[in-house]
């Protein structure tokens, strides 16, 4: 028993925003959507009074306004809420304010500025959830209030049992069939409300695509036992959908095809084949009726959720069944496409902690931390690990003649160059500037001296272009030194290795040097 769209339409809803322009335009798109019961204020001191008052079932909640910690506020909602549930979604143009949001308890967010087909979507969703609880707790009432009047007709007719008896127990266990029916029912979407939940709790904590698409599997597999189906996701190249998560009795027998093979992929929209419907050409079993559905998150297309529906029972109540899977369907693939959508923008995230946004390469935060790491697990394995310091030579010249848009596509080209050059085991990062350095780990000092004369070589072949104009050739200076022959801390083997390249220079440049044996400790 889902939500109706009158329902949605009639909630309740205040924003808190202390900018005019934004309210004046989320009323806007809330009349157009046909909301009728909008609030807002911009004074943050009266958003708990105002809701203790009117009980809103949607508030949208800017984190950044004078005089205010939105975080506070949403403490003091979560407070003032006998449910225990807080009905925000917060408005915020800082990325690393949105997991924190949703961390206090907030129940998703709005990026600024708006994605208006992404705030219509968020606040339906939110709403839909919302009302589903209040629907819960008003069917729970009624329950209550007819085993009440069922119980008081039965002691009513008690002084005319004999002539009574058999038609009040044909309404009793009339009642009571619907009762049981009603019960099973509010059974039923009290365990997908509660399986939602917990997806979307275990999504915002997933660390990696494959436990995120875990989850999904398990998740689905409990929602629609008897069914089969999968999560189709776009590789890097949008050009294939690719499967992520298969599950039940029947998987797809096509785990990869171009996304114009899925009618819901090319229309936007679900595409539902229980009779003579038009047939997606990536599904083969045409023996089972079938829905797929676009996973859509902030105006951008992830992928499809494919479910092959079981076995076939009773022909029109099956089709009739079907409709009322498909709704379910849209809940959850609205749900898995927030979900994938928020687990991608972490990865950015710490991607942007740790990587160099130029060349792609590790940052020198990074390269420091992992250094000192592997220097400890080279001297327990009683090994050796090189550092390699690479400076390319007269780079002021190329910001000279090319400008620095040319030095950037030197960069460019030199930070693809490393990450060829490296093994599963080594890091490449950018030290600063034009330095680089690599951390061969484990490495022999011949074997270092040999990779870094590769690395040199294969450099000067090289052809970068900018701007349609040859760059010119790129040579390097490098320095090597070994753990533990040339330094026994971190630190000082970069040193050693930053003394081994100023000699590189002071050579000639386009050479190697390796850095001079440390001197023995006195016994």
């Amino acid at each position: 028993m889902l939500v109706s769209a009158p329902d949605i339409l009639n909630a309740s809803i205040l924003i808190v925003d202390d900018q005019a322009s934004s309210v004046s335009l989320l009323k806007q798109l809330l009349s157009e959507a046909g909301y009728a019961c909008v609030a807002s204020t911009m004074n943050p001191q009266e958003v708990c009074a105002l809701h203790r008052k009117n009980r809103y079932d949607l508030i949208l909640l800017d984190l950044q306004m004078p005089g205010m910690d939105g975080f506070q506020v949403m403490e003091g909602l979560k407070t003032n809420d006998a449910d225990g549930y807080l009905p925000v979604i917060v408005l915020t143009a800082q990325p690393g304010h949105k997991l924190r949001a949703l961390q206090a308890g907030a129940k998703d967010f709005a990026s600024k500025p708006f994605d208006l087909v992404e705030v219509k979507t968020r606040i339906h969703n939110m709403l839909e959830v919302r009302l589903l609880y209040r629907k819960l707790d008003d069917y729970n009432k009624v329950l209550e209030q007819t085993v009440q009047e069922r119980t008081a007709e039965l002691a009513h007719g008690k002084a005319n049992l004999e002539i009574s008896v058999a038609e009040r127990t044909a309404q009793l266990n009339a009642a009571n069939d619907e009762l049981r029916n009603q019960g099973v029912e509010l059974s039923k979407r009290n365990q997908e409300i509660t399986l939602f939940s917990k997806m979307n709790d275990f999504l915002q904590t997933s660390t990696t695509e494959a436990e995120a698409y875990s989850i999904i599997s398990a998740t689905v597999t409990q929602l629609f036992p008897e069914d089969s189906g999968a999560v189709f996701v776009l590789n890097a190249s949008r050009d294939m959908l690719e499967a992520a998560a298969v599950w039940g009795p029947l998987p797809p027998a096509k785990l990869i095809f171009p996304p114009n093979e899925c009618w819901a992929h090319r229309r936007g929209q679900i595409h539902l084949a229980i009779g003579h419907e038009r047939w997606c050409p990536h599904v083969t079993d045409d023996g089972h009726r079938y829905v797929c559905l676009p996973l859509l998150a902030q105006g951008e297309t992830l992928g499809i959720l494919h479910l092959l529906d079981g076995p076939v029972k009773n022909g029109k109540a099956d089709e009739a069944r079907m409709a009322e899977k498909c709704k379910l369907a849209k809940i959850l693939a609205d749900n898995i496409g927030l979900g994938i959508a928020n687990l991608k923008l972490r990865e950015d995230m710490r991607n942007l902690s740790i990587r160099d946004p130029l060349t792609g390469l590790f940052n020198r935060r990074y390269m420091e931390e992992t250094l000192a790491q592997e220097q400890h697990r080279t001297k327990r394995n009683d090994a050796q690990l090189a550092v390699i310091m690479i400076d390319i030579d007269h780079f002021k010249q190329f910001n000279d003649n090319f400008g620095h848009d040319g030095g950037d596509a030197i960069l460019r080209a030199l930070g693809a160059f490393f990450k060829k050059h490296v093994r599963g085991s080594d890091i490449a990062c950018r030290y600063g500037g034009e330095e680089f350095i690599l951390i061969l780990s484990p490495s022999t000092a011949e074997g270092a001296r040999q990779r870094a004369e590769k690395i040199r070589e294969d450099a000067g072949l090289l052809s970068v272009s900018h701007a349609n104009r040859d760059l010119g050739a790129i040579t390097l200076s490098l320095g090597v030194a070994i753990f533990p022959d040339h330094a026994s801390e971190a630190a000082a083997i970069v040193k050693a290795a930053d003394v081994a390249l100023y000699q590189a220079k002071r050579g000639g440049r386009d050479r190697v040097v390796m850095a001079v044996q440390k001197a023995p400790q006195p016994s």
